[in-house]
C-alpha cells in the first residue's frame, strides 16, 4: 500500500494522485511582485541625503542616502575621524596620567572643533554625527547597568555550566 493510499483512507481522497491539481485563482508570483513594486513606488517617502543634501525618493523610511557613493563617503569619513578620536578616548580611559599630561581634554576639544569646521566648509554645515538619542537607541548596552558578572569556570548557584 502506498503512502498516498494510506493518507486517502484518513483524509477522504485529498491526496489522490489521479485527480488533477486544483487551479489557484491567485496571480502569479511575478504579477504580485510587479503589483508590490507599483504600490511601493506610490507610497515611497521623500528623503534627504545625509551626505550631499539631495532630495530622493526612498522605498524604505530608514534610507538615509541617495546613492551608494554618498553612503560610502559618509561612512568612510566617520571611520577615519573615529580612528583618531578612538586613540584619545582609549588613552583617557586606560592611560589617564599620559592623557592628562598631554592635555588630552584640549586635544579632544580641538579635534571636535576641526571636524565641525570641516563640516561647515565641506558639507554646508550639515553635521556628520548622530544625535545622542539615536546612538543610545542603536546601542542599548551603552546605557545598560551591569547587575553581576560571571567568572569563567565557576558555577552559578542553581544554574548549569
Amino acid at each position: 500500500m502506498t503512502i498516498n493510499a494510506l493518507l486517502n483512507m484518513f483524509d477522504g481522497g485529498q491526496y489522490d494522485t489521479a485527480k488533477p491539481a486544483p487551479t489557484s485563482p491567485r496571480p502569479s508570483y511575478a504579477m504580485r511582485l510587479a503589483a508590490n513594486a507599483v504600490a511601493k513606488a506610490k507610497t515611497g517617502t521623500t528623503g534627504t541625503c545625509r551626505e550631499c543634501n539631495a532630495k530622493f525618493q526612498a522605498q524604505r523610511t530608514i534610507r538615509e542616502f541617495c546613492r551608494d557613493g554618498c553612503r560610502r563617503a559618509f561612512n568612510n569619513r566617520r571611520m577615519l575621524r573615529g580612528l583618531l578620536a578612538l586613540d584619545l578616548v582609549m588613552a583617557h580611559r586606560f592611560d589617564r596620567k599620559a592623557f592628562e599630561a598631554a592635555g588630552g581634554r584640549k586635544l579632544l576639544s580641538r579635534l571636535a572643533s576641526i571636524y565641525r569646521a570641516e563640516d561647515d566648509r565641506d558639507r554646508a554645515g550639515r553635521v556628520s554625527w548622530d544625535d545622542l538619542a539615536k546612538v543610545l537607541e542603536r546601542n542599548p548596552r551603552l546605557s545598560a547597568t551591569v547587575l553581576a558578572t560571571n567568572v569563567v569556570g565557576t558555577r552559578r548557584p542553581g544554574g548549569h555550566r
